[in-house]
């Protein structure tokens, strides 16, 4: 067994549809089926020992290995995954995969702090709050939205205001493109047809994000990052996301709703990284 990667998931994946941690391990189904178990039994006993509240779990076996994830709240994420980390340790040492035992107490210090130092609850009370008012929120380690585009409004995660306007917040409708072959293109198509029936049209892709013509930065935006900046763009009408397996297998996807979704192809020209190794995976992705 080898360890890959530990890591967030900040919205909707294959495999949750809330935020979490997600550790990634390189082994055999057999293997796989050992581990699961003894992961979950370290989460468990961590969680228990830092009196958080209780988690989901979930697994999935893929081709040469395992992802393992458990949910937590968003303003938890980095600790939830040193748990995951520290969980691994201690799966690797007990199973036999490692001749190092990670030190428990030590362990329960340092994500204590850590979690100490990540908690912010503002945001956990403007989430609450924008649930129970029935509008979309959008969030990361800086800014925190509510409403989508034109209907949207901004903060910074540490000056969030006491008596938002709620009913001044909306949505707009969002589109989303993935597939293997012909994404950007589809996401240009689109636009342009926004664009002639008199929309502005908020774009994130492999290329850029834009609103209308204007290019806000270029490089690849295609994933939930891309997503919300577009989303929080006040001039933006309708938005067309271009959403690629990056990140959805890193990240999830940056919104939890859409009006619309396409997906071009799928193909083999676009497989190997853990997750998407194989058609059967890649087509699961999407």
């Amino acid at each position: 067994m080898e360890f890959l990667d530990a890591r967030r998931l900040t919205g909707p994946s294959l495999i949750f549809d809330r935020p979490g941690t997600i550790l990634d391990v390189s082994c055999t189904a057999e293997e796989a089926s050992r581990l699961i178990p003894v992961w979950a039994n370290h989460v468990t006993r961590m969680l228990e020992a830092l009196d958080w509240p209780s988690a989901r779990f979930a697994s999935q076996q893929l081709s040469g290995g395992v992802s393992l994830v458990f949910s937590a709240p968003i303003d938890q994420l980095y600790a939830a995954t040193e748990i995951n980390e520290w969980a691994w340790a201690a799966s690797a040492y007990e199973l036999g995969a490692s001749t190092e035992e990670p030190d428990f107490n030590a362990a329960v210090n340092t994500i204590r702090q850590s979690a100490e130092d990540e908690a912010n609850d503002e945001l956990m009370w403007l989430i609450d709050e924008a649930n129970s008012h029935g509008k979309t929120l959008l969030w990361d380690d800086d800014f925190v939205s509510v409403g989508l585009g034109r209907g949207s409004r901004t903060w910074s995660v540490k000056d969030i205001p006491d008596a938002p306007e709620w009913e001044s917040f909306h949505d707009i409708p969002v589109g989303i493109v993935t597939g293997t072959n012909g994404k950007t293109t589809t996401v240009r198509l689109a636009a342009h047809i926004l664009k002639a029936a008199g929309q502005n049209v908020g774009v994130s892709s492999t290329d850029w994000i834009s609103v209308n013509d204007k290019v806000l930065d270029r490089g690849d935006w295609s994933g939930p990052g891309g997503a919300r900046t577009v989303l929080r763009e006040r001039n933006v009408d309708v938005a067309i996301l271009e959403t690629a397996r990056g990140g959805l297998l890193r990240r999830g996807l940056g919104v939890e709703r859409a009006d619309a979704a396409l997906i071009t192809n799928i193909s083999e020209d676009h497989l190997g990284d853990f997750g998407s190794r194989d058609l059967d995976e890649l087509l699961a992705v999407k």
